[in-house]
């Protein structure tokens, strides 16, 4: 996962009064401390220390060498293991801002048995850090795989606390109770800064949990991959705790049961510049609000949450909320009420996909067109992170070439897709997809869509470009399927469609849908029905088209089904079936006109056309040398069907040009 932390580290304070080095001069760090004097500077050199350190009220610094030189390598390299002990680090003397801690991994606590509210009993709190009536800063700190067994803050304790806590990651800490990455509670006010909370677990809040009055401060934070069986993948609110989050981003954190992202029970967190996305919970993926709750959302994104953008539960003290200049998915259906929440959509809020630049890349910022970029208050940004990538290519011409890419290109003739799913994808309609020349092994399936779909010839009228573009079957099933109420809208012109492979359609398949094919050819194809095309209570147009080379059992080149059209301008050549190699009609009555039908085969009976209780009108077409093995080489009538021909040519097709079944009823010709 990306990490997302805004500003550069930031040295805290130059080194001042005594140095004592560790190892040289104390032999741990905890010696250092016990020698150092207000003001003083203990300077950990790089190594692992196995031990758990009190700062006992002093006012000094203890940092790693990475306040020398500001490489961030001596943070990984400078350990403190409490070696599941207690907690690595305590401070609870009354240590204020000018007691720091920086530049150090914190791992290996179990976390300090205390008794913070006097009640009798003792928990183990804060497995990394332990702070209680503190205030220190924490800085360019790595907290890491620590734990509180039943307390509560696998990562940091604040108990009646207000630490400074900056460009640190809180990562992989657990808890069995509260707050895997931090537990706040008592009226703390931690301030946090550049903190990534990743891949923390407690049973509830597993990535924060602050509560009883506790008020936390989070500027350009994120919380990833955090985890609770309970409420809170993120960060839980409960009593009276409140929280102001700023440039803050939530994403992929997972609750069993109440919010994903956010868990707010009677609190009042501020939401500015926030975006919670891909966060998962049963209720409330983004935002989960009960008892009295009042969170207000301002130039904030929830957006592709599961378990509901927003949800409010019912039947206890009505919540509310205010939602300004923000984009929830979904807008007010993205809100989930319960009747139990008084929700106040102010001015500035959209619906609208927000065009994060590459999120299969965990890159959330924001294209530099989209709807969020400027449009939030005083036209500035909705979301944590601002425009961070050019444009994004919106239509209505997606280009696709086999030089492409689906990650990273967005569909323009500059950086066009790899492939013809993607610029499906993509589509709305009214929009085209132009297909550079090459070849592309796909299934493409309209899906109702009313899209034009095509070469270059779309763009630059040369008909090269529709032998030069070639779609191949990906594997069983039709190559292109209109099978969605598709109209006339819906348009494929252009290509040549071959090694199509299936039981109804080896290259289209159209069923109650009515396209427009215009400039195909279509080669090479197999079926059980129609080779090349398969049609079934349909109505599309074909114009200019060319089938060749396609085979069935029935209808090598096209089969129709219950269909009433008329096709014009169309060749039918070298296919072959057993029966109709060019051209099989069931129950159906067609118009063909201008149409050449030459060169099929039939290894039963229809050589260029077998009618099964169809009528059919044939006006200038002409038939010629196709063959049948047991009769019709041009037409095979059977069962009640009615043959009309006029100004056409049927010629030298063997072993005669038309047959009647004797088998059915009875059938008619009429030749003018």
């Amino acid at each position: 996962m990306k990490n997302y932390i805004f500003s550069i580290i930031i040295l805290i304070t130059p080194i001042f009064g005594n140095i004592i080095y560790v190892p040289t001069e104390s032999p741990n760090i905890q010696a250092g401390i016990d020698s150092a004097a207000d003001g003083d500077t203990v300077l950990v050199m790089a190594g692992t220390y196995v031990e758990n350190i009190n700062f006992e009220g002093k006012n000094i610094l203890v940092s790693s060498l990475f306040i020398i030189n500001n490489d961030s390598s001596f943070i990984e390299l400078t350990t403190i293991d409490g070696d599941e002990i207690t907690s690595v680090v305590i401070f609870n003397s009354n240590e204020d801002s000018s007691s720091i801690l920086n530049g150090f991994t914190i791992r290996g606590g179990l976390g300090y048995l205390a008794d913070p509210d006097g009640d009798g009993d003792s928990y183990s709190y804060g497995g990394g850090v332990y702070c209680e009536f503190s205030s220190p800063t924490l800085s360019n700190l790595i907290i890491k795989e620590n734990a509180s067994p039943d307390g509560g803050g696998g990562g940091i304790f604040c108990y009646d606390a207000d630490p400074i806590i900056t460009n640190s990651t809180v990562i992989q800490n657990s808890s069995n109770s509260v707050g895997g990455g931090l537990y706040c509670k008592a009226g703390s006010n931690p301030t946090l800064n550049n903190v990534i909370f990743d891949s923390n677990w407690a049973s509830h809040g597993g990535g924060a949990y602050l509560r009883d009055n506790s008020i936390g401060e989070f500027y350009h934070c994120v919380f990833q991959n955090n985890f609770t069986n309970g409420s809170g993948g993120g960060i839980t609110l409960k009593n009276d705790a409140d929280i102001i989050l700023d440039h803050v981003f939530f994403i992929d954190n997972l609750s069993d049961y109440y919010g994903g992202g956010l868990y707010c029970n009677n609190s009042s967190p501020a939401l500015n510049n926030v975006t919670i996305t891909l966060n998962e919970s049963d209720y409330g993926g983004g935002i989960y609000c009960r008892n009295g709750a009042e969170p207000s959302l301002l130039n904030t994104i929830i957006w592709d949450n599961i378990g509901s953008e927003i949800y409010f539960r019912g039947n206890e003290d009505e919540n509310t909320m205010s939602i300004a200049y923000s984009n929830i998915e979904g807008g007010t259906d993205g809100v989930t009420t319960n009747d139990n929440a008084d929700v106040d959509w102010l001015e500035g809020n959209i619906a609208l996909d927000p065009l994060f630049c590459w999120p299969s890349e965990n890159d959330y910022y924001l294209v530099e067109n989209s709807p969020c970029a400027n449009s939030g208050q005083d036209s500035t940004y909705m979301g944590a992170y601002g425009i961070g990538c050019p444009p994004l290519h919106m239509g209505p011409d997606w280009h696709v070439a086999i030089d492409g890419g689906d990650d990273y290109n967005d569909g323009s003739f500059e950086t066009p897709f790899a492939t013809i799913t993607r610029a499906l994808q993509q589509a709305e309609d009214g929009d085209s997809i132009i297909i550079h020349p090459g070849e592309y092994f796909e299934t493409i399936d309209f899906t109702g869509k009313q899209i034009v779909v095509g070469s270059l010839y779309l763009t630059s009228g040369d008909s090269i470009y529709i032998e030069q573009t070639v779609i191949k079957g990906a594997g069983p099933g039709s190559i292109i399927v209109f099978e969605s109420g598709e109209t006339n809208t819906s348009i494929l012109k252009g290509l040549t469609l071959s090694d199509g492979t299936s039981s109804h359609g080896g290259a289209i398949y159209i069923a109650e849908s009515s396209p427009l094919l215009e400039d195909i050819i279509i080669n090479s194809n197999t079926a059980d029905y129609g080779g090349g095309i398969y049609f079934e209570n349909a109505e599309p147009i074909l114009q200019n088209i060319v089938l060749s080379g396609n085979s069935a059992n029935y209808g090598g080149a096209l089969f129709f089904k219950d269909c009433s059209l008329n096709v014009n301008n169309i060749m039918i050549e070298d296919n072959m079936a057993y029966y109709g190699a060019g051209i099989y009609l069931q129950e159906s009555i067609m118009e063909f006109e201008y149409t050449l039908i030459v060169n099929n085969e039939s290894f039963s009976e229809g050589g260029a056309i077998y009618c099964f209780d169809s009528n059919i009108l044939l006006n200038h077409l002409t038939i010629a040398d196709n063959v049948s093995f047991n009769g019709g080489g041009a037409l095979l009538a059977f069962n009640n069907s009615n043959l009309q021909i006029q100004n056409s040519i049927l010629w030298n097709n063997s072993p005669q040009e038309i047959m009647f079944s004797p088998w059915e009823t009875f059938n008619y010709v009429s030749i003018m």
